[in-house]
Order: structure tokens, then C-alpha cells, then sequence
């Protein structure tokens, strides 16, 4: 994650890339830019797109403070896995591939939370 107010955090995503590669094999990445609510920006999606495009990642913007796309990195996530994950985790954890998505909300209730998310003061 880095923050889009904060150039300098941008400089450290070569190396974050890098020590999780080495660290975490081949897992799924999502690089996630923080703070896009405020006005104060200096990442732009403009400044990543060599460094997404060499490393074949996903980038996503994102605003903690207004729960803007905070739960895009996950869904990105889950979609991302494949059938032989979820066999995996299946195995490890007794949960069948077909119960998974008992647990996911449907697109209604998505929709239905953000709609709710939205009026909060």
C-alpha cells in the first residue's frame, strides 16, 4: 500500500515488490494507493504504470477514511485465486470449493452496504 500523499512512499514499492517475491514465492499482489480523497495528491496511477506493467499487477485506489474501493483489493483477490487454491485450502481447512461462496456477500448486499456507507455522516 502507499500512500498517494506521499511521494517518498512510492520509491519504496521496487523494494517492497522484491522482498515479498523472495519472502512469499509467487503469491498474488495487489498494490493499493491510499488517501485518494484527499486534495493534497502526488502519486498519480501515471507514475506506476511501468512498474505495474513489467510486474503484471493490479492497482487499486483506495480511501480508508471513506471506505472508498476498500473491499476491491479482497474481491480482487478471491478472484484471482484458482481452482487448485481452493482445492489447497479446501483440504486444509475442511472447507469444500462449493461452500466458499456461502460466505461471500451477493451483489445486492454489496450494493445494498455501499448504499448504506454512502449516508453515514
Amino acid at each position: 500500500m502507499i500512500d498517494v500523499t506521499r511521494m517518498v512512499t512510492l520509491s519504496n514499492v521496487p523494494r517492497m515488490y522484491r522482498d515479498l517475491r523472495r519472502v512469499c514465492g509467487d503469491i498474488p499482489i495487489i498494490l493499493c494507493g491510499n488517501k485518494i480523497d484527499m486534495d493534497n495528491k502526488e502519486v498519480h496511477a501515471r507514475h506506476l504504470v511501468r512498474f505495474l506493467r513489467q510486474q503484471n499487477l493490479e492497482y487499486i485506489e483506495i480511501s480508508a477514511l471513506c471506505n472508498y474501493n476498500f473491499e476491491n483489493p479482497f474481491l480482487s483477490f478471491i478472484k484471482s485465486l484458482d481452482a487448485g487454491s481452493l482445492q489447497i485450502l479446501s483440504e486444509d481447512s475442511d472447507v469444500c470449493f462449493d461452500q466458499l461462496s456461502d460466505f461471500l456477500p451477493s451483489d445486492v448486499e454489496r450494493e445494498e452496504e455501499l448504499e448504506n456507507a454512502l449516508v453515514l455522516p
